[in-house]
Protein backbone atom coordinates (compact mmCIF):
# COMPACT_ATOMS: atom_id res chain seq x y z
CA UNK A 1 0.00 0.00 0.00
CA UNK A 2 2.49 2.33 0.76
CA UNK A 3 4.51 1.18 -2.64
CA UNK A 4 1.16 2.73 -4.32
CA UNK A 5 0.78 5.73 -2.92
CA UNK A 6 4.85 6.47 -3.30
CA UNK A 7 4.37 5.46 -7.25
CA UNK A 8 1.10 7.90 -7.09
CA UNK A 9 3.36 10.98 -6.17
CA UNK A 10 6.10 10.18 -8.18
CA UNK A 11 3.98 10.02 -11.09
CA UNK A 12 2.23 13.13 -10.40
CA UNK A 13 5.49 15.03 -9.52
CA UNK A 14 6.23 13.34 -13.04
CA UNK A 15 3.23 14.97 -14.68
CA UNK A 16 3.86 18.37 -13.26
CA UNK A 17 7.36 18.86 -14.14
CA UNK A 18 6.02 17.80 -18.04
CA UNK A 19 3.42 20.59 -17.54
CA UNK A 20 5.92 22.84 -16.68
CA UNK A 21 8.29 22.03 -18.99
CA UNK A 22 5.76 22.35 -21.70
CA UNK A 23 4.53 25.81 -20.54
CA UNK A 24 7.92 26.98 -20.40
CA UNK A 25 8.91 25.53 -23.97
CA UNK A 26 5.89 27.31 -24.73
CA UNK A 27 6.51 30.42 -23.66
CA UNK A 28 9.93 30.48 -24.37
CA UNK A 29 8.92 30.20 -28.18
CA UNK A 30 9.25 33.14 -30.70
CA UNK A 31 6.33 35.15 -30.56
CA UNK A 32 5.42 34.11 -26.84
CA UNK A 33 8.89 34.91 -26.07
CA UNK A 34 8.62 38.58 -27.07
CA UNK A 35 5.14 38.69 -25.41
CA UNK A 36 6.48 37.46 -21.90
CA UNK A 37 9.66 39.89 -22.46
CA UNK A 38 7.66 42.99 -23.11
CA UNK A 39 5.36 41.72 -20.00
CA UNK A 40 8.21 41.60 -18.19
CA UNK A 41 9.78 44.93 -19.16
CA UNK A 42 6.49 46.65 -18.33
CA UNK A 43 6.16 44.54 -15.09
CA UNK A 44 9.58 45.91 -14.28
CA UNK A 45 9.64 49.28 -15.73
CA UNK A 46 6.16 49.60 -13.41
CA UNK A 47 8.63 48.85 -10.36
CA UNK A 48 11.09 51.15 -11.43
CA UNK A 49 8.45 54.21 -11.74
CA UNK A 50 6.87 52.79 -8.30
CA UNK A 51 10.23 52.65 -6.26
CA UNK A 52 11.04 56.60 -8.26
CA UNK A 53 7.77 57.34 -6.94
CA UNK A 54 8.22 56.19 -3.63
CA UNK A 55 11.70 57.43 -3.34
CA UNK A 56 10.23 60.76 -4.55
CA UNK A 57 7.08 60.91 -1.84
CA UNK A 58 9.66 60.22 1.18
CA UNK A 59 12.21 62.70 -0.46
CA UNK A 60 9.73 64.91 -0.68
CA UNK A 61 7.98 64.31 3.07
CA UNK A 62 11.71 64.82 4.51
CA UNK A 63 12.46 67.84 2.71
CA UNK A 64 9.15 69.13 4.27
CA UNK A 65 10.09 67.85 7.55
CA UNK A 66 13.57 69.20 7.40
CA UNK A 67 12.29 72.57 6.59
CA UNK A 68 9.18 72.47 9.28
CA UNK A 69 12.28 71.33 12.12
CA UNK A 70 14.49 74.60 10.28
CA UNK A 71 11.66 76.77 11.11
CA UNK A 72 10.78 75.74 14.33
CA UNK A 73 14.44 75.61 15.36
CA UNK A 74 14.47 79.63 13.89
CA UNK A 75 11.25 80.58 15.65
CA UNK A 76 12.76 78.71 18.98
CA UNK A 77 16.15 80.71 18.42
CA UNK A 78 14.53 84.06 18.19
CA UNK A 79 11.93 83.11 21.56
CA UNK A 80 15.12 82.26 23.57
CA UNK A 81 17.12 85.88 21.92
CA UNK A 82 14.42 87.68 22.88
CA UNK A 83 13.90 85.96 26.09
CA UNK A 84 17.83 86.76 26.85
CA UNK A 85 17.23 90.33 25.71
CA UNK A 86 14.72 90.69 28.37
CA UNK A 87 16.46 88.80 30.69
CA UNK A 88 19.56 91.17 30.50
CA UNK A 89 17.00 94.51 30.36
CA UNK A 90 15.97 93.40 33.70
CA UNK A 91 19.13 92.63 34.95
CA UNK A 92 20.40 95.98 33.54
CA UNK A 93 17.22 97.40 34.94
CA UNK A 94 17.76 95.83 38.69
CA UNK A 95 21.86 96.87 38.84
CA UNK A 96 20.48 100.63 37.74
CA UNK A 97 18.27 100.96 40.54
CA UNK A 98 20.83 99.49 43.05
CA UNK A 99 23.45 101.65 41.68
CA UNK A 100 21.16 104.97 41.71
CA UNK A 101 20.12 103.34 45.38
CA UNK A 102 23.34 103.27 47.05
CA UNK A 103 24.43 106.65 45.08
CA UNK A 104 21.49 107.54 47.00
CA UNK A 105 22.23 107.01 50.21
CA UNK A 106 26.28 108.15 49.75
CA UNK A 107 24.87 111.52 49.10
CA UNK A 108 22.67 111.25 52.04
CA UNK A 109 25.26 110.11 54.43
CA UNK A 110 27.72 113.03 52.94
CA UNK A 111 25.30 115.33 53.66
CA UNK A 112 24.64 114.10 57.07
CA UNK A 113 28.56 114.03 58.04
CA UNK A 114 28.49 117.81 56.39
CA UNK A 115 25.58 118.88 58.83
CA UNK A 116 27.12 117.68 61.67
CA UNK A 117 30.73 118.82 60.58
CA UNK A 118 29.10 122.46 60.56
CA UNK A 119 27.11 121.77 63.88
CA UNK A 120 30.42 120.70 65.36
CA UNK A 121 31.96 123.99 63.78
CA UNK A 122 28.91 125.93 65.20
CA UNK A 123 29.57 123.64 69.05
CA UNK A 124 32.99 124.53 68.78
CA UNK A 125 33.08 128.35 68.38
CA UNK A 126 30.53 128.60 71.29
CA UNK A 127 32.79 126.43 73.30
CA UNK A 128 35.73 129.15 72.22
CA UNK A 129 33.55 132.12 72.90
CA UNK A 130 32.20 130.97 76.06
CA UNK A 131 35.69 129.83 76.99
CA UNK A 132 36.85 133.62 75.76
CA UNK A 133 33.90 135.38 77.50
CA UNK A 134 34.97 133.08 80.79
CA UNK A 135 38.61 134.14 80.87
CA UNK A 136 37.38 138.05 80.28
CA UNK A 137 35.17 137.52 83.36
CA UNK A 138 37.89 135.72 85.03
CA UNK A 139 40.46 138.43 84.05
CA UNK A 140 37.91 141.14 85.35
CA UNK A 141 37.34 139.62 88.88
CA UNK A 142 41.14 139.01 89.32
CA UNK A 143 41.56 142.54 88.50
CA UNK A 144 38.71 143.86 90.27
CA UNK A 145 39.55 141.95 93.30
CA UNK A 146 43.27 142.99 93.28
CA UNK A 147 42.28 146.24 93.01
CA UNK A 148 39.96 145.72 95.76
CA UNK A 149 42.47 144.25 97.88
CA UNK A 150 44.78 147.18 96.87
CA UNK A 151 42.31 149.66 97.95
CA UNK A 152 41.33 147.63 101.35
CA UNK A 153 44.68 147.36 102.27
CA UNK A 154 45.64 150.47 101.41
CA UNK A 155 43.03 152.23 103.27
CA UNK A 156 44.12 150.12 106.57
CA UNK A 157 47.67 151.64 106.74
Amino acid sequence: MKSENSNGKLLLGIGLGVLAGVAVTYLMNGEHRRKLEEDLNEVGHGIKDGVKSAFSKVKSKVERAGSDAADKVGRWSEAAGNKAEEWSDKAGNKASGVADDLSQKANDFRQKMYNKSERDDEAHSRYAQDFHQDMNNLRDKTKSEGDNANTTMGGKK
